[in-house]
């Protein structure tokens, strides 16, 4: 079964959560940044994942936690 990939955002980004496609396949880890295409100008860091894991063994979605980056530059 695909997995749901939910983004949740900190209240001051004024954002409601992105919920990604099942079908879109992504690998996060607690310290990446990401950035959205339709957020333009905003990067944000993974801080926490939440796993809901089925009685299958399989993963019905991921939430992410995230918070803004003041200075997105990378060395």
């Amino acid at each position: 079964m695909p997995t749901k990939h939910r983004f949740n955002f900190p209240t001051s980004a004024q954002l409601k959560p992105l919920v990604m496609p099942m079908e879109f396949d992504l690998h996060v880890s607690i310290g990446d940044w990401v950035e959205f295409e339709l957020m333009p100008g905003k990067t944000l860091e993974v801080t926490q994942k939440k796993f809901k894991v089925l009685g299958d063994n399989t993963v019905e979605y991921i939430d992410y936690v995230t918070v803004p980056v003041e200075n997105p530059v990378l060395p």
